[in-house]
């Protein structure tokens, strides 16, 4: 929706006022020249008004209104007991019986201990109160202290287009006149759970870190006691998975630990086994027949295409083939890969840059890219071809001699290629051939 805005003409005469015509007599007689009357207001720039008011309206319509919904009760209080499963319970009141949606999900220090799982509730005009249960599983173990998370139940509210507004042909300010899925969500309301967790008689808190190293990677598991009493057999067991597959595993042994006391337990990987990916450290603590399980998540270097080759010749004034392959050093699978072509001869172009269609390469895994270069008007010669493959926000680019030839020499290049390739084999072998004779030779002198 565009409104159109025009603006108005200047003054072009002077209002004259009835009381400023009967009181001439106040004006200045010694003046030579005749003065403009002062204007009564002074000038508004009316760009400046207009914009002004389109911000209060803007904030006005975006500012979050009164919630329609309510909820009791407002918060449940739990007592920590190892492993236990609670249900939480509390009621959503639509206040003003309208038809619409809300989410529920759980935020906050406690979404790091418990997983829940996003839940979508419909509501009816006629509707006025629902009930909800969720059900959480507490773990093992929790720190000492209280730990707060929020269920937040959000409503979901369509957005409508936002029009835009003119000064004459200016446009002043354009509101976002979509959002991708058309429904823009406002938190509404909370309701908190709040646990207590006593100080345990016997209680570890870990984490895992890991530094990147030129050869290896050092990975350290940190233990610290935060148990009322010491721990007298301690040990952790560290596992390394790349795509859910073990491929590396430590042991520490058993220690003590005193209370408020903390050990660091280092282990390293090789670049061999663990390289330019994303793998997974799983750390086992066990303690006076307790036992808690920590987790992070290892990413080593950043993904990576490598171009292995691409074609180097090709027919003149025609259009070619063009392949490149391509390997992925990532231990994930990339997705999008294109790359764009160029010819060059003294440092100008002389195709059009040529954008490749997209592929896919699994981890670990090759791939060839095909694709064609037009050469219908270049001639035989020799040039400088340039690849840029684009992945994942990186470019890498790959430069190297190309040789246009004529339909013959070009037909006659796959010959030539084979006849070198298979005298190469032939060379090999004659010199193993050599190697095993005299190896033999050596042999039997040996035995006699």
């Amino acid at each position: 929706m565009k409104i159109n805005i025009f603006r108005g003409r200047g003054v072009t005469g002077q209002a004259r006022l009835g009381s400023f015509s009967k009181n001439h007599h106040l004006q200045c007689n010694n003046s030579t020249h005749s003065q403009a009357p002062v204007p009564f207001f002074p000038i508004i720039n009316l760009k400046f008004i207009l914009i002004l008011i389109l911000l209060i309206l803007t904030i006005v319509y975006f500012c979050p209104t009164t919630s329609a919904l309510g909820v009791r009760p407002a918060k449940t209080n739990i007592v920590f007991q190892p492993g236990e499963t609670k249900t939480i319970g509390f009621k959503i009141v639509n206040t003003d019986a309208k038809k619409f949606e809300v989410e529920i999900s759980l935020e906050g220090e406690l979404a790091n201990y418990v997983k829940l799982k996003k839940e979508k509730i419909h509501f009816k005009a006629d509707e006025e109160i629902k009930e909800v249960k969720k059900v959480i599983k507490l773990p093992k173990m929790m720190p000492p202290g209280t730990i707060v998370g929020e269920l937040l139940v959000t409503e979901m509210i369509k957005v409508k287009d936002s029009p835009k507004v003119f000064f004459g042909d200016d446009e002043i300010m354009t509101v976002e006149e979509k959002i991708e899925s058309g429904i823009m969500a406002k938190v509404a309301i909370k309701h908190k759970i709040i646990i207590e967790v006593p100080r345990q008689e016997k209680y570890v808190e870990a984490k895992i870190e890991y530094r990147e190293q030129n050869e290896d990677t050092d990975m350290i598991t940190e233990v610290k006691n935060l148990g009322l009493e010491d721990i007298h057999k301690l040990n952790t067991e560290l596992a390394v998975y790349e795509n859910e597959n073990r491929i590396a595993e430590f042991e520490s042994g058993e220690i003590g630990l005193k209370s408020l006391d903390s050990k660091k337990f280092y282990s390293k990987i090789s670049k061999e086994k663990a390289n330019l990916g994303i793998y997974d450290l799983k750390s086992i603590i066990s303690f006076d027949e307790k036992e808690v399980e920590i987790t992070r998540q290892m990413i080593l270097g950043s993904p990576l295409i490598e171009i292995l080759a691409f074609d180097k010749f090709f027919k003149e004034k025609a259009i070619n083939d063009f392949k490149i392959d391509l390997e992925n050093k990532w231990n994930k699978k990339i997705e999008n890969i294109y790359a764009v072509i160029e010819l060059t001869k003294n440092n100008k172009n002389l195709i059009e840059p040529t954008r490749t269609t997209s592929i896919d390469i699994d981890a670990r895994a090759r791939k060839t890219l095909d694709s064609y270069i037009d050469l219908t008007n270049v001639e035989k010669g020799e040039y400088m071809c340039i690849v840029t493959l684009n992945y994942e926000d990186k470019k890498e680019e790959q430069i190297q001699k190309i040789n246009v030839l004529t339909e013959k020499e070009y037909n006659k290049e796959p010959v030539l290629v084979l006849i070198i390739m298979l005298t190469l084999i032939i060379i090999l072998m004659l010199a193993l051939l050599i190697v095993f004779i005299i190896y033999l030779k050596k042999k039997k002198t040996g035995i006699s």
